[in-house]
């Protein structure tokens, strides 16, 4: 192990240096205040266990999550402010490849793009109970609720968001010319 990972695994896991694990008796004497201190330290944080998607194997980039793709684990997380993040779900598309037994989370995995770029799109503009419906191509892809421009014909472009699949809608006057 390297001395990195050892410091890394007293200080915040609490694990006692191989000269503790020998029986030296006045390092361990030495060390013990600071210990404490540690030990105190870390009783005072919260920690929370939480249920996580895990890879049940190796996944390459571009792969659409199935059920047996994944497994659930119980992780403990330490302190106030532990957090897994946005969690992944069957249909999510891995970004990078994801090895197995690896939490699968964002950025490595993300919702599916309902509207690809180069895609054909229905642009609904609303506004004051008026709804106009248009025919665009999606200039950048984009998943449920993500951003998406629309290039309504060779001189305008507006930006919407994605309701559905090749769906684009805007509440707003965000047309660019």
């Amino acid at each position: 192990m390297s001395s990195r990972l050892a410091r890394w695994l007293r200080r915040f896991l609490l694990v006692a240096p191989p000269s503790l694990a020998a029986g030296s008796a006045a390092r361990a004497a030495a060390q013990a205040p600071a210990r404490r201190a540690v030990a105190s330290a870390r009783a005072d944080t919260a920690t929370t266990e939480v249920l996580v998607p895990i890879a049940t194997r190796r996944l390459p980039r571009g792969t659409v999550l199935a059920e047996g793709d994944m497994t659930v684990a119980r992780v403990a997380l330490h302190g106030p402010k532990a957090s897994v993040g946005r969690l992944a779900q069957i249909g999510w598309v891995t970004r990078r490849v994801v090895l197995a037994g690896e939490l699968l989370r964002e950025p490595a995995v993300a919702p599916a793009p309902l509207v690809g770029a180069g895609q054909s799109v229905q642009f609904v503009f609303e506004s004051d109970g008026i709804e106009l419906t248009l025919e665009g191509v999606a200039m950048n892809a984009a998943s449920l609720g993500g951003d998406v421009t629309v290039r309504l014909d060779p001189h305008r472009r507006a930006v919407g968001t994605v309701t559905g699949p090749g769906r684009v809608v805007s509440r707003d006057s965000r047309l660019r010319s």
